[in-house]
């Protein structure tokens, strides 16, 4: 197998395509072999089930375990299982290039049943069929919520023939250019929400006026995924782009992946930078996982790429998923896989918080680290093992969906004279779907024996707090489902009951989501749960643990006012920052963005500023304080220059991001009366302290000039043109810009000053016009 040397540029960035991306070969053309330097004897593929389960490679303590194959379930690209333990499978039989003009579509969805409970899910049942490149599932009130071709539809067998005889659109217009590009994986989530994967390519989505009226306008997802409440249909665009894959952690944290990107963390979401339109954000993902030519995957087959530059490297990653069974693991970190089709193989990485101290990490991010750096999770020689997905199973097993078959990459992405290639289809009667189980417990048992469909409230509460998270999962769903209010003290109690945290916080999180999910979640038991006890008399302080997790609760109180300014939970809000540890410092990022959802005041003011110089080396940090400032920044600047000149803050070099990046917030509003006074605390700094430390001041000085600068640019004007203004209205703010020129000039020009200074200099210059600055930027470039 190997790849044509005539491979067309974009052919060459596309390679691994997208959801299921992979490699189309033939012999006689250059190539880079992609594999380990001792790979396993060559495979004759295609193998069958049993036979591929004695190639595989696994991490030492596991071992893999056949659920489903042929002829049961055919090209599965995604299953979920409903609250019995019941599995559907999206089957994406018409790819990779749909079928033919004038016959119907191939995809479709099976119900598959373990009915002797031996762990092999022996009866398949057509449950929809007819589908167009069908590419996810989500169980939902006794039916299935799919994702295929352009839309969101609602499936439900309602006479128990096991076939859906009922069929509802719900939103159209996902964009249909590729089916590897299409939207997927539908998820609920803790927040009461269904998650969409935007598969890359976006669409504007309407949603269905037969289902739900013409209450809602149309949404663009360009950039962005998509979240709907399936009571209401009521739906927006959130931050994230993900490709094909969407997984949760146990708090909630969503995380997307694409080809070259294995996992990123969505960190702000776009209710948060909606707030701010005056704010540049540059990501509102992190990666999680090393990404692109930082990442290492180690292939024992035969996994060929078209350049050196991607060879070990992540080219089609998806079905990202964070491990969150009781079964596998027994420590408290998290645990991510990734799938990498191309390469027959799936990775596993440890994740775990950034540290507080850490140089360039953020409190607010997560970071993963392969477990074994020298080789991957599975892997298997066999070049027809195509793993695409991964799900938590009721068993706390780890479920592989693997497409098998010879070709995975799409005709689209290939050159011409390959795109109608017969071997193209090879493969489009096989399937398998593996467990990966603990190795050495052959005795437990494997089957799905879940019988959650006829629990009570009473049995429903307490898998909230269950040790696997699909029954935590399963349980919170249900209860959004029947929305029975019979629920509500059964879920007070559980947030009231005693427990050791991080085990409390988890539980306790869960309890309060679903009394929002209700409609039923009070302020006094947000109180009780959040705060903790007053003590000699000072106000509440929020705990930590639950308190970070459950602060973004409070954010539709505060938006629609629905908490008074004067309730524990708000003074809470606005208390003293604090800097301690790096859970508390977890807590401060939170705290942060709800303060956004404040109106404004002084004591907001000043919570903001002192905030800002608890993170200032933070850049995610930074952004989710700027995503809270109101309509007057101008006082948190003034607030963050007060707190240099009071002695107990020395500005320096670790404080230049902050003063820069709100400078050129106030810059982007282009407002003269913010802008004055952002000036007069700057030349009032320099004139207090420059003789103290000469160089440190100034760093501070110009970082604040360049981010007016910066900002006002964006906009479309300068600083000289826009002083101008603030001169109609404060006499002396020419004089005020001349000292501060005057040394830009002499610092631009100061051998003895640190380059990096001198070139701040230097960038300032630009922004007061040629003739305060022409000349000596001109002297500089002949110097």
């Amino acid at each position: 197998m190997i790849v044509l040397d005539r491979v067309r540029r974009r052919s060459l960035r596309s390679m691994g395509g997208a959801l299921l991306a992979g490699l189309i070969f033939l012999p006689g053309a250059f190539l880079v072999e992609n594999r380990a330097a001792d790979p396993p004897p060559a495979v004759k593929s295609p193998l069958s089930p049993e036979d591929s389960l004695r190639h595989f490679q696994i991490a030492p303590g596991m071992k893999i375990e056949l659920v489903a194959a042929e002829p049961e379930v055919v090209d599965p690209v995604s299953i979920a299982f409903d609250e019995d333990g019941r599995m559907y499978v999206v089957e994406m039989r018409d790819y990779p290039t749909g079928p033919k003009p004038g016959e119907p579509p191939l995809s479709q969805i099976k119900l598959m049943e373990d009915r002797d409970h031996d762990g092999r899910y022996e009866t398949a049942h057509v449950f929809a069929d007819k589908l167009l490149f069908a590419t996810g599932v989500q169980p939902w009130k006794g039916g299935v919520i799919v994702t295929l071709a352009g839309e969101i539809a609602y499936f439900k067998d309602t006479d128990g023939d096991h076939k859906a005889d009922v069929r509802e659109t719900w939103f159209q217009g996902f964009v249909q250019e590729n089916p590897q590009l299409r939207a997927n994986h539908p998820t609920f989530a803790l927040d009461n929400h269904i998650y969409v994967a935007n598969g890359l390519r976006g669409g504007t989505i309407v949603a269905s006026e037969e289902k739900w009226g013409k209450k809602y306008p149309p949404v663009s997802i360009s950039g962005k995924d998509f979240r709907f409440n399936p009571h209401t249909g009521e739906c927006e665009a959130v931050a994230g782009n993900g490709q094909f894959g969407m997984t949760f952690d146990d708090f909630g944290n969503r995380f997307i992946c694409d080809n070259r990107h294995p996992c990123r963390q969505v960190i702000l979401e776009d209710r948060y930078t909606k707030r701010n339109p005056y704010l540049a954000v540059r990501e509102v993902v992190h990666d999680v996982c090393a990404p692109a030519e930082l990442s290492r995957v180690h292939p024992l087959s035969k996994a060929w790429t078209t350049s050196t530059l991607h060879a070990g490297q992540f080219t089609a990653a998806c079905g990202v998923l964070m491990y969150r069974g009781n079964d596998l693991f027994k420590d408290s970190l998290r645990h991510v896989f990734v799938c990498e089709p191309t390469g027959n193989l799936v990775h596993h990485e440890t994740v775990r918080r950034g540290r507080a101290d850490a140089a360039g990490e953020s409190v607010a991010a997560l970071y993963g680290s392969p477990e074994d750096p020298d080789r991957d999770f599975l892997a298997s020689p066999d070049e027809w093992f195509r793993p695409v997905d991964l799900a938590n199973g009721p068993d706390g097993a780890l479920y592989v969906v693997d497409m098998y078959r010879a070709v995975i990459e799409h005709p689209e992405w290939v050159p011409a004279e390959l795109k109608d290639r017969p071997d193209a289809w090879l493969g489009n009667d096989r399937g398998r779907i593996y467990r990966i189980v603990k190795a050495g417990d052959e005795a437990a048992p494997r089957a799905a024996r879940a019988e959650l469909s006829r629990a009570t409230m009473a049995e429903l509460v307490p898998l909230l707090d269950h040790p696997e998270g699909w029954y935590r999962d399963t349980a919170a769903r249900l209860l959004f489902e029947r929305q029975d209010r019979s629920a509500v003290p059964f879920l007070e109690a559980l947030v009231n009951a005693p427990a050791k945290p991080p085990h409390r916080d988890r539980r306790t999180l869960h309890a309060l989501q679903a009394l929002e999910g209700l409609g039923a979640l009070t302020d006094d038991v947000l109180d009780k749960a959040l705060l903790l006890p007053p003590q000699d008399g000072r106000q509440s302080m929020f705990q930590p643990g639950v308190g970070e997790l459950a602060l973004p609760l409070l954010d539709r109180r505060l938006k629609t006012r629905d908490l008074p300014a004067d309730s524990p939970l708000a003074l809470a809000l606005l208390g003293i920052p604090v800097n301690t540890t790096s859970a508390g410092k977890g807590l401060e990022f939170r705290r942060v963005l709800a303060l956004g959802e404040l109106p404004d005041s002084p004591q907001k003011d000043s919570v903001l500023a002192r905030a800002a110089l608890i993170g200032s080396g933070d850049e995610w940090w930074r952004r989710a304080l700027w995503t809270s400032l109101g309509d007057r920044p101008e006082l948190v600047f003034g607030g963050i220059i007060s707190q240099f000149l009071d002695g107990n803050t020395a500005g320096g070099e670790q404080h230049v991001p902050v003063v820069r990046e709100l400078a050129e917030v106030i810059g982007a509003r282009r407002n003269p009366a913010e802008i004055g006074p952002v000036l007069a605390a700057l030349l009032t700094y320099r004139e207090r302290d420059r003789r103290e430390v000469k160089f440190r001041v100034q760093s501070i000085v110009l970082a604040g000039w360049n981010g007016l600068g910066q900002g006002l640019s964006r906009r479309g004007e300068s600083l000289s043109a826009t002083l101008d203004r603030i001169e109609e209205r404060e006499e002396g703010v020419r004089a005020a810009l001349k000292i501060l020129v005057d040394d830009a000039v002499a610092l631009s020009q100061n051998s003895t000053a640190p380059v990096t200074l001198r070139m701040e200099a230097i960038a300032a210059l630009q922004h007061v016009g040629f003739e305060a600055a022409g000349r000596t930027l001109l002297d500089l470039t002949t110097a």
